[in-house]
């Protein structure tokens, strides 16, 4: 696999091919400029293998206030009482009589996806919980593993 920057005159109707495939470009051709437009305010590189481009990466600048304290929206930081089992919910605030767990958004999205056990979590991620919180954890959470390649 190649890596290298993206070259309009060459690789646009290789990105053009790709928006199609994902479904973010419709098949009528008037609308194709929307890509040509959407690169050319930033960066973009693309990926080739075995000599045709198969990935597309694009950069542009922008703000994000999601930390703000006068955004609608302030991200998914906080605290939160978890429920696991047929009705699963996350509730902001904090149940005092319940043991906390913190995690990265990342790492929670891990164990909850099942991508590793929760104790597994714990070792490799930005998880911590008291042992006995894990232990019930690991015996509750038995996801099938995720499915990570095109045929999922």
């Amino acid at each position: 696999m190649d890596c290298r920057a993206y070259h309009p005159e060459r690789d646009k109707e290789a990105a053009r091919r790709i928006w199609r495939e994902i479904g973010w470009l419709e098949k009528e051709r008037e609308k194709e400029s929307v890509i040509d437009e959407f690169l050319a305010a930033g960066r973009a590189w693309v990926a080739e293998l075995d000599g045709s481009v198969e990935c597309l990466v694009s950069t542009g600048a922008g703000t994000i206030r999601y930390l703000d304290a006068d955004a609608p929206w302030r991200g998914v930081a906080g605290e939160y009482a978890v429920t696991f089992g047929p009705e699963s919910s996350a509730e902001p605030g904090r149940e005092k009589s319940l043991p906390v767990m913190e995690a990265s958004v990342g790492a929670f999205t891990r164990m909850w996806m099942g991508v590793g056990s929760p104790s597994g979590v714990s070792i490799s991620d930005d998880l911590t919980a008291p042992p006995e919180l894990l232990a019930r954890l690991d015996g509750l959470l038995h996801l099938p593993p995720p499915k990570t390649d095109w045929e999922f």
